[in-house]
């Protein structure tokens, strides 16, 4: 948990996820999977990039903010978004 919260940046709201990355400057990528509210999803961070992989099961779109950009994840949907780590 201390990578997901911690390094990985996730903070889940009552209306969506923040995800602001700060990975570890000797890790290449953090990969871990998502259960918010009912729905699951999975997700890899790398230096550059946030993928956000929704379960084909899941019910409804989700949104999420990704280093400040909103994004709404769809049943199925594989979602990319850049980031610039810091």
């Amino acid at each position: 948990m201390t990578a997901v919260f911690g390094f990985g940046g996730v903070r889940a709201g009552e209306n969506q996820v923040e995800i602001n990355p700060r990975l570890y400057k000797k890790w290449n990528r953090l990969e871990f999977n998502l259960a918010y509210k009912g729905d699951r999803f999975g997700i890899v961070i790398t230096k550059k990039d946030v993928t956000i992989s929704a379960a084909e099961s899941n019910r409804s779109k989700q949104p999420f903010i990704v280093s400040g950009k909103s994004i709404a994840c769809a049943p199925g949907a594989v979602s990319v978004v850049k980031y610039r780590q810091n």
